[in-house]
């Protein structure tokens, strides 16, 4: 039997069903986009085995009443399982469209009700829960040496601070990832190509980071659109032994994520792909966090400290181009 969360998800997903009919067209994207995405780029062979893959996860049925007793099964969604999302660790079988490397991040995570999250998601996702819960991350980072296949490391340009306000959701096939509610960066320059190519919700800010001779990292966040004005402090390092996650454990569903959503156009999704060895993480030492950001999407504040906290030192990454879902 569902869960009670699991149980009025399922109801939410009926409501919304009549309420939200997906759109099917394959709408025209800016030629921007067309330099990594196409009407007329053919789906990867490794976009094509992962759905393969995922379409044999678990399926749950959810039947939907339109309240004149006549019931109606309106979709099938596939919950993605710990093996499948392993299996996304592997590099897929194509060529990279960026090199990045994401160096001190700290994975702060809250607990949330699955339907307050599956609000925020656009047609065609599912919220992913863990134990019943949905998980909203606040992940601030350095990018570092940022640079397209074809060129060079330009100092200013290719370094960056960045922090990224998440959660997660898998698609109508049960493939997981992550879907942005914002990411602030400190390079207009970097907002915009996030934006223009990727189609992600991107803020120019200003951000500052500093690290002390006892490893404290002080990183503090101020989005310019922001009416409030409202400066976000976080004061961490990692502690302990460093390690891997461990498959199935909440560690692992947090922080190895490897797929990204976008919305383009009209509605259509796409999916983004990055590869990287999996997170060494340790346990996160903090003295300040800020849990105002997460009102800015909207959402109500957790009011208490962060559910999970982990920090890593960082990975070196490869990023693939977008696939149409």
């Amino acid at each position: 039997m569902n869960s009670e969360p699991e149980s009025r998800l399922a109801n939410y997903h009926c409501s919304q069903a009549f309420l939200k009919p997906k759109i099917r067209e394959q709408p025209r994207v800016d030629d921007s986009i067309d330099k990594l995405i196409s009407d007329e780029k053919p789906v990867t062979k490794t976009a094509v085995k992962a759905r393969e893959s995922f379409s044999l996860s678990q399926t749950t049925d959810l039947t939907c009443s339109t309240g004149d007793d006549k019931a109606h099964s309106v979709m099938t969604v596939v919950q993605p399982s710990f093996e499948k999302r392993k299996q996304l660790q592997r590099r897929p079988d194509e060529k990279a469209v960026m090199f990045q490397t994401w160096q001190k991040l700290l994975f702060l995570h809250w607990r949330f009700d699955p339907i307050q999250i599956q609000k925020l998601l656009p047609p065609g996702l599912t919220v992913d829960t863990h134990q019943g819960s949905a998980w909203v991350g606040v992940v601030p980072f350095y990018m570092r040496s940022i640079r397209p296949v074809w060129s060079p490391v330009v100092p200013y340009v290719s370094n960056f601070l960045e922090l990224n306000v998440r959660t997660y959701a898998y698609d109508e096939n049960g493939l997981p990832g992550v879907w942005f509610l914002s990411l602030d960066a400190n390079r207009w320059l970097a907002a915009q190509f996030g934006k223009t190519f990727f189609r992600l919700p991107y803020f120019w800010g200003k951000l500052t980071a500093r690290e002390d001779s006892a490893n404290w990292i002080k990183y503090s966040c101020r989005r310019f659109s922001d009416p409030k004005k409202q400066t976000h402090n976080f004061r961490y390092r990692g502690t302990g032994a460093a390690s891997t996650a461990v498959e199935g454990t909440l560690d692992f569903f947090l922080v190895e994520r490897y797929i990204l959503f976008t919305e383009l156009k009209m509605g259509q999704l796409a999916t983004g792909q990055v590869h990287h060895t999996p997170y060494e993480i340790q346990t996160a030492e903090y003295s300040e966090y800020s849990e105002e950001i997460l009102g800015l999407h909207p959402l109500e504040l957790p009011g208490r400290k962060p559910d999970h906290a982990v920090y890593s030192e960082g990975v070196d990454v490869e990023v693939f181009g977008l696939n149409r879902i």
